[in-house]
């Protein structure tokens, strides 16, 4: 109350003083006094007393906001302060990278890891869960395995942690770490995975999991995160403020002063064209260097660039929807992945477009100059030899239920060889094509599970997301 009091009267007298609004000097024209009019403004709500405000009362939780009065007193505080607003707007694109590499990286760890971390070993008698340690495909063959698995020694064929053959089996049946919020089933839990791998809160045994349930060599992928997040985006934040630190401190505007140097330069180019001389203009391109030329133009235009980067950013859409549904629950999860691998061609199709344009229009030797182009032509070159296999896929979601299917089978992939699979998990691999539902009389229908033996899409299609 004491405080409220001393700071109404310095505003009462500075308000006399210098006037309220109106005067060059008023109260309000000054944006330091701002935040003061705006403390003590909530501070007089105390004085309401048993007067029922409703909401209005929980604004005297900003009286908080006395401390920030600090900042209009000294002079190193409040270039602190300005500093860090004059830097958002150059920060946005640091965050657009950031959330790129989110979303890019994410769409990666569901294409990897969906699923692999509910893997728990189960007994093969009794069904019960043996432990809570996460398993990965494949069995213990001997006791001279289990020694090797123990010490992290054993890299090829799936997981480091497996189940005793004959004994037990892994199931993915168990729960995902971190109250199931830490998992690669989804892109958004990819990327609230990807995020605490970047601030290096426990990556290290979300790493080891990975290990157990996948492969050894996912390490790969952490040390990349690693390195993108806590040393990389972080870097780019204090260029920035760095930046922004040395724009203040001069006191200039480093934009302004290009917009001068360039006015200087079309100035001077202007100057140019009207004291010298008339050359004469050269003949029109005629023929395929006029096709050339016009492929040059829309290979150097604006447009062109912000339409691919349009398409690129849909298929990182279309590519973050992975895991939103599931065959055997969502009926409509069919056509959609449908739609999606239909989009799969077309972006394939624009991109090879694209790229046809620019090695026609630029030539081969300025195309091939840049190494972004490079890595755009092998991505786009790597698709385009992958379009046989998503039409499979294609033609796989879109087959009409056959009768023949009820004698037909289909084996669903894995990336564990047959030899380190018993033959309880073959033949539960091994599903009919179609199955009879519960209806009176039973009719045959497709088999839900069936559909993901299709596959989808490409690795190359999530690749593409990096041209970002």
């Amino acid at each position: 109350l004491v405080f409220t009091a001393l700071f109404t009267v310095e505003c009462v007298v500075k308000v006399i003083a210098m006037g309220f609004v109106v005067g060059p000097k008023a109260y309000l024209q000054q944006t330091s006094n701002w935040l003061d009019f705006f403390v003590v403004a909530i501070g007089l709500v105390d004085f309401a007393g048993n007067i029922d405000l409703g909401a209005l009362s929980s604004l005297r939780l900003f009286r908080i906001l006395r401390v920030l009065r600090a900042v209009t007193r000294f002079e190193s505080l409040k270039f602190l302060v300005l500093l860090l607003l004059r830097s958002i707007p150059m920060m946005a694109s640091t965050l657009v990278t950031l959330s790129l590499i989110l979303l890019v990286f994410g769409i990666l760890g569901v294409q990897l890891f969906n699923g692999v971390l509910r893997g728990r070993c189960f007994s093969i008698e009794t069904g019960l869960l043996l432990h809570e340690d996460i398993c990965g495909d494949g069995f213990i063959e001997s006791p001279m395995d289990e020694f090797w698995i123990a010490k992290g020694m054993q890299m090829h064929a799936g997981g480091l942690l497996r189940c005793e053959q004959g004994k037990s089996e892994c199931l993915l049946l168990g729960g995902n770490p971190g109250r199931e919020a830490i998992h690669f089933d989804n892109i958004v839990n990819g990327v609230i995975t990807i995020f605490q791998i970047m601030t290096l809160e426990g990556w290290a045994d979300l790493c080891y999991q990975l290990q157990d349930s996948s492969n050894f060599w996912n390490v790969i992928y952490f040390l990349v995160l690693v390195v993108l997040g806590p040393y990389f985006a972080v870097q780019l934040f204090l260029v920035v403020l760095s930046t922004g630190f040395a724009q203040l401190s001069e006191g200039g505007d480093a934009a302004a002063d290009s917009a001068h140097f360039i006015e200087r330069i079309r100035l001077k180019v202007q100057s140019q064209k009207v004291s010298g001389p008339n050359p004469t203009k050269p003949p029109p391109p005629t023929g395929v260097q006029r096709l050339r030329s016009q492929l040059r133009c829309i290979a150097k235009d604006e447009t062109m660039n912000n339409v691919v980067l349009g398409f690129i950013l849909l298929n990182t859409v279309a590519m973050a929807t992975e895991g939103v549904c599931a065959f055997e629950t969502d009926a409509w999860c069919v056509h959609f992945k449908l739609t999606v691998e239909c989009f799969n061609v077309l972006f394939t199709f624009v991109f090879a477009v694209e790229a046809a344009v620019k090695l026609l229009g630029l030539g081969p030797t300025e195309y091939f100059r840049a190494t972004l182009n490079i890595f755009d032509f092998v991505i786009v070159c790597a698709s385009v030899a992958e379009l046989s296999g998503t039409f499979e896929t294609l033609a796989c979601y879109a087959s009409p239920l056959q009768q023949s299917w009820k004698d037909e089978t289909v084996r669903l992939s894995t990336m564990v060889p047959d030899s380190l699979m018993s033959e309880a998990t073959i033949a539960a691999l091994t599903i009919p094509k179609a199955i009879y539902n519960d209806a009176d009389p039973p009719t045959l229908v497709t088999n839900p599970m069936r559909y993901y033996a299709c596959g989808s899409g490409g690795f190359m299609s999530v690749m593409r997301a990096f041209r970002l």
